[in-house]
C-alpha cells in the first residue's frame, strides 16, 4: 500500500505540470489525445519494469520468501501490475479532477478505502455482510490474494505449522500455516492467475478513463 500510494502521489505533480502544456498543444491540433495518452503510458513502462524488478530482487530474498524462481517471478509480476495500477490511478485522478490538490485529497480517501476493505486488517469473514461487496471491487484485495496464496500454499505433512487456539473451546492445537491463512483471509491458491487477470482488467479500465479524460475534459480557466 505504501509503495503504491507513493507512486500515486509522486506522479500527480508531473502530470499536473504537463497538463497545461497538453491543453495548449491539443487546442493547436499538434497531436490527438489518444496518441499523447498512449505515448505517455509507453514512456513510463520501462521505468516501472526496472524499478519494480530492482525492488523485488532486494525485498523478496531479504525477507525470506519462497525459494522458487517461479514464485519469485510471479511475485514480481503481481507487484509490477499493482504498482503500475496505482501510478495510472494517480494519472487518471489528475486528468479528471480540476486541481492537483483535489487529486491528492481524493487519492488519500481512496487509500483509506483500500486499507479498510482489502481484507488484510479486517478479513472478509469479519466484515459486516452489507460491506463485503467492497472487498471484491478493491483492486488491492486481488493483489493480496495473489501474493499471499502463491507464497503460503502448501500441502502435505512437511508444511510449516503454527499453534491455533479455537475461539469456542479455548483449546490449542497445531495447524498448517496455509490452512490457518486460508480460513482466516479466504485465500484461494487456484485464483492466483485470475487475480492477475483482474489487475490487468482494472489497469485497462483506468487507462480508458484517462484517455477519455484527455479527450473530453479541460480545466483551463479563461
Amino acid at each position: 500500500v505504501f509503495t503504491g500510494m507513493t507512486n500515486t502521489h509522486s506522479v500527480m505533480t508531473v502530470v499536473a505540470t504537463e497538463r497545461a502544456v497538453f491543453y495548449r498543444e491539443r487546442a493547436a491540433g499538434m497531436y490527438s489525445s489518444l496518441v499523447y495518452g498512449l505515448v505517455v503510458r509507453l514512456a513510463e513502462m520501462p521505468y516501472q519494469i526496472v524499478v519494480s524488478f530492482i525492488f523485488v530482487a532486494i525485498f523478496y530474498w531479504m525477507v525470506g520468501l519462497r525459494l522458487s524462481m517461479a514464485a519469485y517471478f510471479f511475485w514480481w509480476l503481481v507487484f509490477l501490475l499493482a504498482t503500475s495500477l496505482d501510478t495510472y490511478i494517480g494519472v487518471m485522478l489528475t486528468v479528471l479532477l480540476p486541481s492537483e490538490q483535489t487529486a491528492h485529497l481524493v487519492a488519500n480517501l481512496y487509500s483509506i478505502v483500500v486499507q479498510l476493505f482489502c481484507g488484510f486488517f479486517v478479513p472478509i469473514a469479519q466484515m459486516p455482510a452489507m460491506w463485503r461487496w467492497m472487498y471484491w471491487i478493491v483492486p488491492f484485495s486481488w493483489t493480496l490474494q495473489a501474493l499471499m496464496s502463491s507464497q503460503f500454499h502448501c500441502l502435505g505433512d512437511k508444511c510449516p505449522q503454527t499453534v491455533y487456539i479455537d475461539p469456542t473451546t479455548g483449546q490449542a492445537h497445531n495447524i498448517h500455516v496455509w490452512e490457518a491463512l486460508r480460513d482466516e483471509y479466504g485465500l484461494r491458491y487456484e485464483w492466483r492467475w485470475a487475480c492477475v487477470g483482474v489487475l490487468g482488467l482494472v489497469i485497462l479500465l483506468v487507462q480508458v478513463a484517462t484517455l477519455l479524460g484527455l479527450r473530453f475534459v479541460c480545466h483551463l480557466k479563461r
